[in-house]
């Protein structure tokens, strides 16, 4: 355990803490607020040099690296950061899609963005204040879509892709991995 004096809000906090969670803390803070400037898709640098690549989670071969039932068991979400994927003429070249079956057994595609969408975003509304990737996509009846992947460091966690909520046109995911965490720039 470390003993810590942190100053947060105004107020001076002392006690102890351990160096993980403190490290923690301290790039949250750092980070906070703060959009970083985008290098690709899925990478991005902060003003202090660190940097988020989700390079290495991403599949290549033209498939999705995740797919999970969202809101329920007629819809599957894929996604593949960094790299495009094509399922049919709907989903074609995208980043994020979303596959629904009908009652009466029809199939429904819908792109929820592509990557030349994709930008990050300190998210500093919502109730995490996480680091997320917005995509945009239009729906067919014209409306514009709007997926946040939100990305959660998860030091221990090679990967794991969960739906959140919807909240009207927009849809929230997480995304913890290691890879979200952010790191120095190698170069």
């Amino acid at each position: 355990m470390t003993r810590a004096t942190i100053m947060m809000a105004g107020h001076i906090l002392i006690g102890t803490i351990s160096s993980f969670a403190l490290g923690l803390l301290i790039v949250g803070l750092t980070h906070a607020g703060l959009d970083p400037k985008q290098i690709s898709p899925c990478a991005c640098e902060f003003q202090d040099g660190m940097v988020v690549d989700l390079s290495p989670l991403a599949y290549n071969n033209g498939t999705p690296r995740f797919a999970i039932n969202a809101p329920d068991a007629m819809n599957l979400v894929m996604y593949n950061p960094c790299s495009a994927f094509t399922i049919t003429l709907l989903c074609l070249e995208t980043a994020l899609c979303d596959m629904a079956i009908s009652e009466m057994g029809g199939v429904f595609y819908m792109s929820l963005g592509n990557q030349f969408t994709a930008r990050f975003v300190n998210n500093m509304t919502s109730v995490d204040r996480l680091l997320e990737i917005q995509y945009r996509a239009i729906a067919l009846d014209g409306e514009i879509l709007v997926s946040h992947v939100q990305l959660q460091c998860a030091a221990d966690t090679e990967a794991e892709f969960t739906y959140k909520t919807s909240q009207g046109n927009h849809m929230i995911f997480n995304l913890a991995s290691k890879y979200c965490c952010p790191r120095k720039k190698i170069n």
